[in-house]
């Protein structure tokens, strides 16, 4: 993460969407479901997506509204220019690396329950969790980033708090600590 990197929102252009997955079966169920669902009743809006094995969908899904990129070397360049990350995953189980990212990168998280399954936060300020069309529809046609920009502080100080490496040395440390005392504690 270079937050010097960042790309500011060009005034008109469309909101940037962006999706990042393999093409794992809940990925491209959720993903399909939101180029069907969705990307139709957008007024002003492209969706990215990002992953190994989408390229071989780009012929079926690739048009004005939507770019398949699939595979790439690097996520941060497609990360630092969105807008908003989308994750419309309905199916699956345990904590998901995108919405991590997308934590990472300061960016408006719009996502499934799923998608935030095991993520201690506040749903609203990151974003919103979206588990049907119209919801996503009425959050990405009312957002303008000329007033939202393309950067979300609290999805990066949620990042910093909970999910950082700092934070996880710190949390780790802190166990190792108690658990030290305790056994000494407990060991005579």
């Amino acid at each position: 993460y270079q937050p010097d990197v960042i790309q500011p929102s060009v005034i008109g252009d469309p909101t940037s969407l962006l999706f990042v997955g393999s093409r794992f079966f809940a990925n491209e169920e959720g993903i399909a479901w939101f180029i069907d669902e969705v990307m139709p009743k957008l007024e002003n809006a492209h969706l990215t997506i990002v992953g190994k094995g989408f390229e071989e969908l780009r012929d079926k899904w690739s048009n004005n509204q939507v770019t398949v990129v699939g595979k790439c070397k690097d996520l941060s360049p497609y990360y630092y220019k969105a807008d908003i990350v989308v994750a419309p995953i309905f199916t699956g189980s345990g904590m998901k690396t995108k919405t991590a990212e997308a934590l990472m990168y300061g960016k408006t998280i719009l996502a499934s329950k799923e998608a935030f399954e095991g993520y201690d936060i506040d749903k609203d300020l990151v974003g919103g969790e979206f588990n049907k069309a119209e919801e996503y529809i009425h959050y990405i046609n009312n957002f303008t980033s000329e007033n939202q920009g393309n950067f979300n502080e609290n999805s990066r100080a949620y990042f910093e708090k909970l999910y950082s490496l700092s934070s996880s040395k710190s949390l780790l440390m802190s166990f190792l600590k108690k658990f030290s005392v305790d056994t000494i504690t407990t060991s005579y």
